[in-house]
């Protein structure tokens, strides 16, 4: 009996031990711009012209780059741990357009662009056609850190909203006009190269294919804290990211597979 409970209050010493010596956190906040360019299609499943539709938005739309603030807040910690959590914000617009023909419905814009004839409805003459798309993906994530100082790995879930319009339309007619809004739980994932004490190299990721949608974003970065003084640190981050979302069935029963990518800029305050 003595040697069991002698057993006991070691393992339980051993977890509060443990417990006790997981890394202290710290706030992280990143306030930056990204500029993205678009890419991917819009189909319109009950076009105006015959039967479906797919819209390149490069080269049929002409969408342009953009650029939009991103924001991250995060309670981390380095070493092995339990209980990080952040909050990362998506949020971007894209507008393009071009003149279509009232021969071909295509556009002609001068870049070699059109999808193979029929894409609009015929105007009496060339009729000026615009695009607008507007995303955005609130996220949550939770995870645990296996580790050392040096090196971590990052495994958890998170849960985003995302929500977006897709609209083309030409002078006279709304050519497309699509809504969709869904939460979208998915595997969050990260790596983390801690190579100096002010310096970090990282990896994150976070996304989920299931029946009627897709989502997933991708982050590379480095984040440089020179000005650190006791649980203050200032510094900036650069990278690159990506953002992929794909719905089967939006409000008017269309399919939007768009991708948003581009480097990304910020000043970084950890407390």
């Amino acid at each position: 009996m003595r040697k069991t409970l002698a057993a006991l209050t070691l393992g339980l010493a051993s977890f509060i031990g443990t417990a006790q010596a997981e890394p202290e956190g710290e706030w992280q906040i990143l306030v930056g711009t990204w500029n993205y360019d678009p890419s991917g299609t819009v189909t319109d499943q009950g076009s105006q012209t015959s039967g479906n539709v797919t819209y390149d938005v490069d080269s049929d739309l002409d969408m342009s780059s953009g650029d939009s603030g991103y924001y991250r807040i995060a309670w981390e910690k380095q070493g092995t741990s339990r209980g990080n959590v952040g909050f990362f914000m998506y949020d971007v617009e894209s507008m393009g357009g071009c003149t279509a023909d009232n021969t071909t419905r295509e556009c002609d814009d001068g870049t070699g662009g059109g999808g193979g004839g029929g894409l609009f409805p015929a105007p009496p003459t060339t009729t000026e056609v615009t695009a607008t798309a507007e995303a955005s993906a609130p996220t949550v994530a939770w995870w645990s850190r296996f580790g050392n100082e040096i090196l971590t790995f990052d495994l958890g879930i998170s849960l985003s909203y995302v929500d977006g319009t897709v609209v083309v339309r030409t002078e006279t007619d709304p050519v497309s006009d699509d809504e969709f809004n869904t939460i979208i739980p998915a595997v969050y994932t990260g790596l983390n190269v801690y190579a100096l004490p002010n310096l970090r190299f990282h990896v994150r990721a976070n996304g989920v294919s299931s029946g009627s949608a897709a989502f997933l974003a991708l982050e590379y970065g480095v984040s440089w804290k020179p000005i650190e003084n006791g649980r203050f640190g200032f510094g900036a981050e650069a990278g690159y990211r990506s953002f992929d979302v794909e719905i089967d069935n939006t409000d008017n029963g269309d399919r939007v597979d768009i991708e948003l990518d581009g480097a990304y800029v910020g000043a970084l305050l950890s407390f």
